[in-house]
């Protein structure tokens, strides 16, 4: 105990001296930030290295994560820029990564030593020595930084784990996976998504189960197939590579089978979508709503070395009959334009508006469902009656996305018309933040939860 407690206090006076000296020389803020990140990052791996009770090591990062919150919400110490919460999000990854059953401590040791050494170099040589930028999810990255950190990381990979060979192919794909964390980050997120991605990808490595050879046929067709997704406009560039991305992991972690979800997925949302050209999918799906159906598909396919596999089994299943339910109810809904309903309020409402519902939308959702779930059954050893349980919760998930539209989502009166999109004085219903992304991410999140809990007192 008297190490961690001198290996929090060294990172304690670590922080009050960056403070100190940014003040002083704001001209170096940017270096004493990364020299922080780099001393603060290696003091946990260390903890984590040396002290073996997990659990009370997790509740100190838990609560070492929550203290650090506070700092950057109220700005106690101008450590961490405002709008990033990097700062307090490493401690909740470690605190949580020791508490999954089943991970091997070593994995997040290693982990930590990446987020510590190739991110800062990343941002130094991104911010520095870059010339041009690129913007694949909401905030500027170069691809100098991109190399620069796919480099860091698995020289480091390389040194932990051995330079043999055989190690070469897996701890590579590693680091490309880290790198996308990286590239896809937004207000500090990597110091939550890198040590996951790094921790677990690592144990199923270990276990025997990464399926090397379905990754290289992925990367060759992933490649192919990205470019046509964006010239067809079905994907912006950003959402391209978020697919391309998204796809790697989850093949990193289930195979090339369970693929054919999100596959169809992608393709069927993209046709219905094509139904009604709106000026927002001109340019295709951004990386932000790939995210958002698919973002906790990839959570999932990341805990699959720590959750018994009939979990993972529905909760993917789930998470693609939902999305598809949502998608397919409401551009074919739109587009057929009959009466449309506000599902609580029962309030005739223009067809497409979030949280609306109609008889023709209501049963293209429910085919939506059917279709998802029938794959399925070919990817998962289902049997009829847990397919006709999954239909009926694709199902539920699309009107739970309608409820969740209805309550959540910003209305807006424009020229005399209800939008979901304007200023917040336009505000009249919902929440300002809460966008048809952060709605389908919640409904799914919803189904999902509810799908484990009866699975778990069944």
């Amino acid at each position: 105990m008297l190490l961690l407690f001198s290996i929090f206090l060294c990172i304690g006076v670590a922080t009050a001296a960056t403070q100190v000296l940014s003040v002083r020389f704001p001209a170096q803020v940017l270096v004493f930030r990364k020299l922080l990140h780099v001393l603060a990052v290696l003091g946990c791996a260390f903890a984590i290295s040396e002290y073996d009770n997990t659990r009370v090591l997790a509740f100190l990062f838990l609560l070492f994560s929550v203290l650090l919150f506070g700092v950057v919400r109220y700005r106690w110490l101008l450590v961490s820029r405002g709008e990033s919460w990097g700062i307090a999000l490493f401690p909740l990854a470690f605190g949580v990564l020791l508490l999954l059953p089943g991970l091997d401590k070593a994995h997040v040791v290693n982990a930590a030593m990446v987020l510590a050494l190739a991110d800062p170099l990343a941002g130094w040589a991104g911010s520095t020595l870059a010339r041009r930028y690129w913007t694949p999810l909401l905030e500027r990255k170069s691809v100098l930084g991109s190399a620069v950190f796919f480099a860091t990381a698995l020289s480091i990979l390389l040194w932990r784990y051995g330079w043999s060979t055989g190690h070469c192919w897996p701890l590579a794909l590693l680091a490309l996976l880290a790198t996308g964390a990286e590239m896809f980050s937004w207000r500090g997120s990597d110091n939550l998504t890198i040590p996951f991605v790094v921790a677990l990808v690592l144990q199923q490595w270990q276990n025997g189960a990464l399926p090397e050879v379905d990754t290289a046929y992925f990367l060759t067709g992933g490649l192919l197939l990205g470019p046509v997704f964006y010239w067809r406009r079905w994907l912006s560039a950003g959402g391209s590579n978020a697919a391309v991305w998204m796809g790697l992991l989850l093949t990193t972690q289930l195979g090339l089978k369970p693929l054919l979800l999100p596959l169809v997925f992608l393709v069927a949302g993209s046709l219905c979508s094509k139904l009604n050209p709106e000026e927002k999918e001109k340019q295709g799906r951004s990386a932000l709503q790939v995210f958002a159906n698919g973002g906790l598909a990839m959570l999932l396919a990341l805990l699959s070395p720590v959750l018994p596999a009939a979990w993972v089994d529905v909760s993917f299943t789930l998470i693609f009959a939902v999305a598809n339910a949502d998608t397919m109810s409401s551009e074919i809904g739109k587009y057929y334009r009959g009466q449309t309903y506000d599902i609580l309020r029962w309030q005739k409402i223009t067809p497409g508006l979030s949280g609306g519902v109609s008889v023709v939308g209501t049963l293209a959702g429910l085919f939506g469902s059917a279709i998802m779930v029938l794959l399925a059954g070919f990817v998962f050893p289902f049997s009829w009656f847990e397919q006709s349980m999954l239909v009926l919760g694709g199902f539920g998930g699309m009107l739970l996305d309608s409820i969740l539209g209805s309550v959540l989502q910003a209305k807006y009166r424009v020229a005399g018309q209800i939008e979901e999109r304007g200023a917040k004085a336009q505000l009249v219903r919902g929440l300002h933040w809460c966008t048809n992304d952060w709605v389908n991410l919640l409904s799914i999140l919803g189904m999902v939860l509810l799908g484990l809990g009866i699975m778990a007192f069944c």
